[in-house]
């Protein structure tokens, strides 16, 4: 199966980038499992690989005990955060947490509980709406990851009731749409301390999709250690502009695919990310190099 899966990646097999610092696996809304997520960096010809699902840690050890000895994989997550006062999505990556330190593993707890209560309310208003979807079908779908709305969208999907994610999320599950639901989600400044209080380094993910760079500048005002400046959101301008930005705050510079699997939002696994020398700072913090 893996094999198989493989084979249809639009993964290059070679990649400019040494590190890819932003993979999502089935642990939260990606497509494959950390194992197959390993398989895919490897042949992409990494050396370093993050795993950053949302909400949860839980995809590091799958991907790490299948990673050949020359990959190396970096714990991660990644935060979605509320802007106080604003609609902006804020979202926060943290490289190194330990998941038991104590606080840091009770936010994780609250964020599963109102995730799954999340899904619950809108598999109502779906219903309401005459779609003939369960909750069973998006645990089905989520398996034993963090349940996000792709899990809906692909129920939807599974049901007939739309012909693909990206009309499940323009009919039904985007803000302003008919089902939409808010969540619980921390403010950048919580999610960054939580970070810290884990051990961890917190870095702004894709600033780009923020679209104001007035609150980028009050974030990393909060004390990040790094910006995400190589994503496929970010043009060439946005890239030197995040890089600007980065270099005059002394900060580390990170890059990744956002991969969620093959023909998913985001990229091909290596497409997008770091060089070797730019990962080394990161390591270096974390007591890895």
């Amino acid at each position: 199966m893996l094999a198989a899966r493989l084979s249809v990646s639009t993964a290059p097999s070679a990649s400019a980038a040494a590190a890819d610092l932003h993979v999502h696996t089935t642990a939260s809304d990606g497509s494959l499992s950390p194992a197959e997520c390993a398989a895919h960096a490897h042949l992409a010809g990494l050396q370093v690989l993050a795993i950053t699902d949302h909400d949860t840690m839980d995809g590091v050890a799958g991907a790490r005990a299948a990673a050949p000895a020359d990959l190396l994989v970096i714990p991660g997550i990644e935060f979605g955060c509320r802007w106080p006062g604003s609609s902006s999505e804020i979202h926060i990556l943290g490289y190194g947490c330990d998941p038991e330190q104590t606080e840091f593993a009770g936010e994780l707890r609250a964020l599963r509980e109102a995730r799954t209560e999340r899904a619950s309310a809108i598999v109502r208003r779906l219903n309401q709406l005459g779609l003939p979807i369960t909750l069973a079908d998006v645990h089905r779908h989520a398996g034993q990851g963090t349940i996000g709305r792709p899990h809906i969208a692909r129920a939807l999907v599974e049901r007939g009731c739309v012909a693909d994610a990206a009309e499940a999320f323009a009919r039904y599950l985007n803000p302003g749409a008919p089902a939409y639901v808010d969540h619980y989600r921390p403010t950048p400044g919580r999610a960054i301390a939580l970070i810290r209080a884990a051990g961890g380094v917190p870095v702004l993910a894709h600033p780009g999709t923020i679209a104001d760079d007035a609150v980028v500048r009050a974030v990393l005002d909060l004390g990040l250690a790094g910006v995400e400046v190589y994503h496929p959101a970010h043009g060439a301008d946005d890239v030197c502009r995040y890089l600007d930005m980065a270099r005059r705050r002394g900060l580390l510079v990170t890059g990744g695919s956002d991969f969620h699997g093959p023909g998913s939002e985001g990229a091909p696994i290596g497409s997008h990310g770091v060089s070797r020398a730019e990962v080394n700072a990161l390591l270096r913090l974390l007591g890895l190099a």
